[in-house]
C-alpha cells in the first residue's frame, strides 16, 4: 500500500469508527429511556423523600391531544415539574408528537394519588387515563 492509499484508508477507519460510536451512544440512550405513556396507565412508585423520578408522556400538540393532570394533590408531599419538550416527529412549529418530561420529587411523608387524562380539554374529552400512586418514606 502506497502512503496515500494507507493514509486514505485510515482517515475511512476513523469515519466508520466514530460513526459506529455515535450509533451505540444514541441505542443506549434510547434503550434506557423510559416508553412514553400514551394509553390507559397505572403507575406505582415508592420513593423517599428527597429522591426523584421522571416519567415521560406523548403528546400530539398539532391537533390539540395532550395529557393533563386532572387531579388536586398535596403540593407539599410532592413536586412535579417539567424538565424538557421534545419534538419527535412531524414541522415545527405546528403538528407532529412531542416527548414531555417530568420530575416528580418527593418532598415530605405521604402518599398522593394523581390522574392524568389524555384528550382535548376544551372539549371535556378524555380518551386515556393515567392513574399514578406515588408514596413517600
Amino acid at each position: 500500500m502506497s502512503q496515500i492509499e494507507t493514509k486514505h484508508f485510515f482517515t475511512n477507519f476513523i469515519k466508520v469508527f466514530t460513526f459506529g460510536i455515535v450509533l451505540l451512544i444514541n441505542a443506549s440512550l434510547l434503550s434506557f429511556g423510559q416508553t412514553p405513556i400514551q394509553s390507559d396507565t397505572v403507575i406505582e412508585k415508592e420513593i423517599n423523600v428527597g429522591e426523584c423520578f421522571d416519567l415521560q408522556f406523548l403528546d400530539s400538540p398539532g391537533s390539540g391531544y395532550g395529557w393533563t393532570l386532572t387531579s388536586q394533590f398535596d403540593t407539599t408531599t410532592l413536586s412535579i415539574r417539567l424538565i424538557s419538550s421534545r419534538l419527535l416527529e412531524g414541522d415545527r412549529p405546528k403538528g407532529g408528537q412531542y416527548i414531555r418530561t417530568y420530575t416528580f420529587k418527593g418532598l415530605n411523608n405521604g402518599t398522593v394519588n394523581l390522574k392524568y387524562s389524555y384528550g382535548r380539554p376544551w372539549l371535556e374529552e378524555q380518551l386515556y387515563h393515567c392513574y399514578i400512586t406515588v408514596r413517600i418514606n
